[in-house]
């Protein structure tokens, strides 16, 4: 379900220190600071470290960035174009994307993973991930495997990100008040017939989706980028699943399955607010079966930077 039963907010005492915390099988979390918006975190009753909020990094990153998700296409790509791109723009790499970054010799100065099974199956990615991007976006349940897991020494590099509908800033929104929200506000889109939206207000937290791509352009916007390029979202599995290949190791795709019920839906909710809020996307998967007339299609070789 896209939104979680309200957990109960509750007092306790840590460090000798009365905090309001937002409890889950082993993490704590304080309520966002409104100083420096960040959230003290606890691991089984002993604090972790100070985690950022993504509130805090709203509209500090302007231009261009390229979301490089892990469909077959990308190995259609020259990697000294890829590796060019760095120049230019900013990198947002999601899940097994890392793969083509050590490719290519760049780090990514953001990175996502959304996909659970990354921080117990595929930990050395988690853990070279956070190393590489000076950017890690997490919810608060992997911010959980990546404490229990010990997958980083650098906890500076995360950033917490909520999901819509479950996050510690605010009451626990319902689907009714976050349809009457975006009514009044220009910063969340809401279809309530298909219970999905898309979140340039970090409050409100962002809305999950079937593709992580989905969860990455909604942190995208939320950091200031207005124009993205969308590499390897292919969303069809007729030539694989992804561009690298780790046999026994890679995770089963539920594409087809969420193409037409969850994907679809919510690209067509947000192709619809392109252009008042001022936004350029292109899909740069020329095999990709998300229709062009919804996010138009470039060839890479179209890219053109001065």
């Amino acid at each position: 379900m896209l939104f979680n039963k309200a957990r109960s907010l509750f007092k306790s005492s840590y460090s000798n220190q009365k905090t309001p915390l937002q409890k889950y099988k082993y993490l704590a979390l304080t309520r966002p600071c409104l100083l420096n918006n960040s959230v003290n975190s606890y691991f089984k009753g002993k604090y972790f470290s100070e985690i950022s909020h993504i509130k805090g990094k709203q509209g500090s990153f302007q231009g261009k960035c390229a979301i490089l998700a892990t469909g077959p296409s990308v190995n259609e790509i020259d990697n000294s174009f890829l590796a060019s791109l760095e120049k230019n723009i900013d990198f947002i790499g999601v899940n097994g994307s890392l793969h083509k970054f050590k490719e290519i010799n760049i780090n990514p100065k953001h990175y996502i993973v959304t996909d659970g099974t990354f921080f117990k199956k595929k930990q050395g990615i988690v853990k070279e991930a956070i190393r590489v991007s000076e950017n890690f976006y997490c919810n608060d349940k992997n911010l959980e495997k990546i404490i229990k897991y010990k997958l980083t020494k650098e906890p500076e590099k995360l950033v917490l990100y909520e999901n819509a509908g479950c996050n510690i800033n605010t009451a626990h929104l319902n689907q009714m008040q976050i349809n009457q929200l975006s009514k009044r506000q220009h910063s969340v889109y809401y279809n309530k017939a298909t219970e999905q939206g898309v979140s340039l207000n970090p409050e409100v937290g962002i809305f999950d989706g079937a593709t992580v791509v989905i969860s990455a352009i909604q942190v995208a916007l939320i950091l200031g980028y207005r124009e993205i390029y969308i590499f390897g979202m292919d969303l069809s599995v007729e030539k694989g699943l992804r561009f690298y290949d780790e046999r026994q190791n890679d995770e089963p795709s539920f594409l087809n399955r969420d193409y037409q019920t969850q994907i679809l839906p919510w690209f067509r909710l947000f192709s619809q607010q392109l252009g008042h809020l001022g936004i350029k996307c292109f899909n740069i998967s020329p095999s990709s079966i998300l229709p062009d007339k919804i996010i138009p299609k470039l060839d890479w070789a179209q890219i053109q930077f001065a």
